[in-house]
C-alpha cells in the first residue's frame, strides 16, 4: 500500500464522521419517552411495601 493511499484512507476515516449528519433530533420521539418514563424510585418503593414469601413475587413482578 502505497503512502498516499494510505493517508488517504486515515483522512477519510477521520473525516467520516464530520461530513456524515447526526441523527435528526424529533420533539415527538421525546415527548413518548417522557411520557413512558416511570420514576424508578416510586417503584422500588412500592416493591418494598409489597414484600412476599419465597418466590411468590406476582405484585412485584407486576410493577416491573
Amino acid at each position: 500500500m502505497t503512502l498516499l493511499r494510505l493517508l488517504s484512507r486515515a483522512a477519510l476515516f477521520l473525516l467520516l464522521p464530520a461530513l456524515l449528519p447526526g441523527q435528526p433530533t424529533n420533539p415527538e420521539v421525546f415527548a413518548r419517552i417522557d411520557a413512558a418514563w416511570t420514576d424508578p424510585d416510586a417503584i422500588a418503593l412500592k416493591i418494598w411495601d409489597n414484600a412476599q414469601i419465597g418466590y411468590l413475587e406476582e405484585k412485584s413482578s407486576g410493577l416491573l
